[in-house]
C-alpha cells in the first residue's frame, strides 16, 4: 500500500470510555425538492448522528384541507391567530 501513497499505523492504547449513547426522535418539516433527504443525511452524520430509522412522506393539499376540516393543525403547523 505505500506505493500507492498510503502509510497504515497501527497501535494500542488504554481502554476507551464508552460513548454516551441516547436514542431521539426528529421531526423535521420543508418544502420538498430533490436531494433533501441526502443533504439531511450529510449534516446528521458530519455531527456523528447514527440515523436507525427513517420515515418520510409529502403531504399533498388534501391533507392540509382534511386537518382544517378536523379543526386541528398539521404536525409542524401552529394554527393561525
Amino acid at each position: 500500500m505505500t506505493s500507492l501513497g498510503i502509510n497504515v499505523q497501527v497501535a494500542i492504547s488504554g481502554q476507551a470510555e464508552e460513548p454516551v449513547q441516547s436514542a431521539l426522535i426528529l421531526n423535521l418539516v420543508g418544502n420538498d425538492r430533490a436531494g433533501i433527504v441526502h443533504e439531511v443525511s450529510r449534516v446528521l452524520a458530519s455531527h456523528g448522528v447514527n440515523v436507525e430509522s427513517l420515515e418520510n412522506r409529502v403531504r399533498t393539499r388534501a391533507d392540509e384541507c382534511r386537518h382544517a376540516v378536523q379543526g386541528r393543525s398539521p404536525p409542524g403547523r401552529l394554527p393561525a391567530d
